[in-house]
């Protein structure tokens, strides 16, 4: 999907826009971490919408089809390494991490987990299911 996205100049556009919203719904410009998060996406996005505009601006440029082969080679080592490194800490350093310092803000709304509100969501929305099934529900749908 993204390969198409760095294609063309909507790609450019898009990739650009989307850090700019993530910026305004995270709403993550205070503490030093998530400024430092922050600059690294934005730095990345940078490179693609540069590489982006380079690829569109000048195509004789462009790299072969054997050295994107080697380049697509080195992104899955580099990815499958962080992936497993990830995966051996999945028990516990992620966990704490994810308790400690991660942000559930969405926007002005503060997401728990422990909410009292799940339980009556879940106590309302059952019987409002069953209702809903039993008013709409057809004898030969498919």
């Amino acid at each position: 999907f993204f390969a198409y996205l760095t294609l063309e100049w909507a790609g450019v556009g898009t990739m650009a826009a989307f850090f700019v919203v993530a910026s305004l719904v995270t709403n993550q410009f205070v503490d030093g971490a998530a400024l430092a998060s922050q600059i690294g996406v934005g730095a990345t996005v940078l490179f693609f919408v540069l590489v982006s505009i380079a690829r569109l601006a000048a195509p004789q440029y462009d790299v072969s089809l054997k050295r994107r082969r080697y380049l697509v080679i080195y992104w899955l080592f580099l990815l499958s390494a962080l992936f497993w490194s990830g995966f051996e800490q999945a028990g516990s350093s992620l966990n704490l991490f994810a308790r400690d310092l991660t942000a559930r803000d969405f926007g002005p709304f503060a997401l728990s987990q422990t909410s009292a509100l799940m339980g009556a969501l879940v106590l309302i929305g059952l019987p409002a299911a069953y209702i809903g099934y039993r008013m709409f529900r057809r004898e030969n749908l498919w």
